[in-house]
């Protein structure tokens, strides 16, 4: 069995296994962010952008989610056209070690390919975790799909996926 299939499998049971319901259900905890930017002089320029991210934490699971979406027009003409949407469960070994799979898609009109998508698994590590200051680290391999229309090309990649986090 290829790198890239275990990954998938690995990254597919944990988001099954952390969707189950459990007897100590927790609530939906998040963050929104709404920007708007519009500039005039010698051009008009527009930007909006809109971000969501979610987390809810049951037993030993930990759910995280996001979408965004940037647009960005200069005199009428459209600049930027980027959508995306993300995954990640975690099951905590303990207070301080867990295992994750994540989901994680792209679509971005103004780049060289139509989506990028990708799954993958790991590790993490919470190395300081009190009320103060927050810091924590994964590393993790996955696969990542590409398509390009213009060339009609889809490709598959196996990628790698290291993760720090300082919180204060």
């Amino acid at each position: 069995m290829t790198l890239a299939r275990i990954s998938l499998i690995s990254a597919a049971v944990a988001l099954a296994l952390g969707l189950l319901p459990s007897e100590a259900a927790a609530e939906w905890k998040g963050k929104g962010e709404v920007g708007a930017v519009m500039a005039r002089g010698n051009s008009d320029a527009d930007t909006v952008n809109i971000k969501l991210d979610m987390s809810r934490e049951l037993d030993r699971w930990k759910h995280n989610f996001g979408i965004l979406a940037l647009r960005a027009t200069n005199d009428g003409d459209k600049t930027a056209e980027r959508y995306g949407a993300y995954w990640q469960s975690d099951y905590k070994f303990s207070d301080r070690s867990y295992w994750f799979g994540g989901l994680r898609y792209e679509d971005d009109r103004f780049s060289g390919f139509d989506y990028q998508a990708s799954v993958t698994s790991g590790i993490g590590r919470n190395f300081i975790d009190t009320d103060a200051t927050k810091f924590s680290g994964q590393a993790g391999i996955g696969v990542r799909y590409n398509s390009d229309p213009p060339l009609g090309l889809k490709t598959t990649d196996t990628i790698t996926t290291l993760n720090l986090v300082y919180g204060f």
